[in-house]
């Protein structure tokens, strides 16, 4: 007796709907690297291209599937995770592993922004502290000095004078390099508001960036607009619970790197992976258009 199988068309197009929330994901991560603007310079140099390695461990995290071994075998199983694959063979747990190490990069955010001719809306680290009582009576803080730019000097709490006496470079991980200008005062000997101001025997130094410190103080006129405002309120409504999103519905209680930036590198898929989950409720609801929540008014 002849037996009875039954054979599927191999070609995986045909099974994914034209609204299923792999091919968002899909489109989403094919025009972070292909589109001119934003071609990325890749570092990986695996059998298997770095934009679908991308895909992959997204839809991965996506589907609550945090391990490598999870993902793989997957990538043997699931549909959706071979349509991605486009035809190359499944990754190994390893390969996998390996591509989530070396997906960490850093950009310095300010530049970055200007540079692409992007409004910063940036909240800077010293905000909630800047509108204590005080935040005024310390003293040695650039902030709480005056700065004269007609012979670069500043002019502290006493009435003493910080003359420039150079300038050092500092260069991050990623090789970007920051100019700051280094300052010291003439003389602390005496002064009633030296221990708000220095732990130093001798006398006050004072390193600052003029660049950090022109785009921060951009960066916070805008954040106290009218607009700026309803991004802050914003954010609080739309970035705070994710993290109760992540843990109750996702089940992701644990980090499964080690490092802090394998462990940046792995808060960046899960972002990642929220995101276009939710670009993808967006889309099914016809909400594409709207983004923020207006502001409350007494």
């Amino acid at each position: 007796m002849r037996k009875c199988q039954v054979r599927l068309n191999m070609n995986y197009e045909i099974y994914i709907e034209e609204s299923s929330p792999v091919r968002v994901l899909s489109n989403v991560v094919d025009e972070i690297y292909h589109k001119e603007k934003y071609t990325i310079v890749s570092k990986w140099n695996g059998a298997i291209p770095e934009d679908i390695m991308m895909k992959i461990l997204i839809y991965g995290y996506k589907n609550d599937s945090f391990s490598s071994r999870k993902i793989e075998q997957l990538c043997k199983r699931d549909i959706h995770f071979m349509w991605l694959l486009d035809g190359f063979g499944a990754p190994d747990h390893s390969t996998i592993s390996r591509f989530r190490l070396k997906m960490g990069e850093q950009i310095e955010n300010y530049l970055y922004l200007r540079s692409h001719n992007m409004t910063s809306y940036i909240k800077p680290v010293n905000y909630e502290q800047s509108k204590k009582r005080n935040f005024r009576t310390k003293y040695g803080r650039p902030e709480n000095m005056e700065h004269h730019e007609l012979g670069d000097i500043f002019v502290c709490r006493a009435g003493r004078i910080l003359w420039r006496i150079g300038t050092k470079h500092d260069k991050t991980k990623t090789g970007f390099v920051s100019e700051k200008a280094l300052y010291r005062c003439e003389s602390c000997e005496g002064c009633p508001y030296k221990q708000n101001c220095t732990k130093a025997k001798g006398n006050k130094t004072l390193s600052i960036s003029h660049k950090f410190k022109e785009l921060r103080t951009e960066s916070l006129e805008n954040i106290t607009t009218e607009f700026g405002r309803q991004l802050r309120m914003n954010r609080s409504i739309q970035a705070e619970g994710v993290f109760g999103v992540l843990k109750q519905d996702h089940s992701f209680r644990r980090f499964i790197c080690r490092g802090k930036n394998n462990i940046r590198t792995e808060f960046l898929l899960l972002g990642l992976a929220y995101n276009i989950k939710k670009l993808f409720a967006k889309i099914s609801e016809n909400r594409l258009g709207f983004s923020l929540f207006e502001l409350k008014t007494a």
